[in-house]
């Protein structure tokens, strides 16, 4: 009897195992496809909202509209292959994979994974710097405050020495 117990318990908790990291992998692929073929709208319910906030949104803001869509032409579709899925807590996780391209093979690609009001999310948060999530009436006023602070202050000519 115990033995049937022992074993009961073994197989519940193989089943619960393989239902989180099939969670976590349906997770990452989501936001890893969307985000490799360059729909990041499709990428959002896959993220952490810190993730949305501090990268996609900026990215979708900023850097998207700059991107040269004969270039995005040319590097899709992209194809991932989760290859790994390492569990390290009841809350993070972390997600291997390759993606493949038409112009690269990324083959060591890691992905963060957090579990977020009780789903699983991508959790990429790229410190991009101020100036990329200015947008041009930001960065105009941001310069032109600048240059008035400037302003009426003495100036002090450098000699650039030549080198022999």
């Amino acid at each position: 009897m115990k033995r049937n117990l022992l074993w009961i318990l073994a197989l519940l908790l193989c089943v619960a195992c393989g239902s989180q990291q099939n969670d976590i992998e349906k997770a990452a692929y989501g936001y890893l496809d969307a985000m490799g073929n360059y729909r990041i709208e499709d990428a959002k319910p896959y993220a952490s909202r810190q993730t949305c906030e501090k990268t996609l949104d900026v990215l979708q803001k900023s850097l998207m509209p700059k991107v040269d869509t004969n270039y995005i032409k040319s590097n899709t579709p992209a194809t991932i292959e989760i290859l790994g899925v390492e569990v390290l807590s009841d809350t993070t996780a972390v997600v291997n994979y390759k993606k493949t391209t038409p112009i690269t093979v990324q083959n060591d690609g890691r992905l963060d994974m957090i579990k977020e009001d009780g789903r699983w999310c991508a959790e990429v948060i790229i410190a991009l710097p101020p100036i990329v999530a200015m947008d041009s009436t930001e960065l105009q006023s941001g310069i032109s405050a600048r240059l008035d602070s400037l302003k009426n202050k003495p100036m002090k000519a450098v000699a650039i020495e030549k080198k022999k």
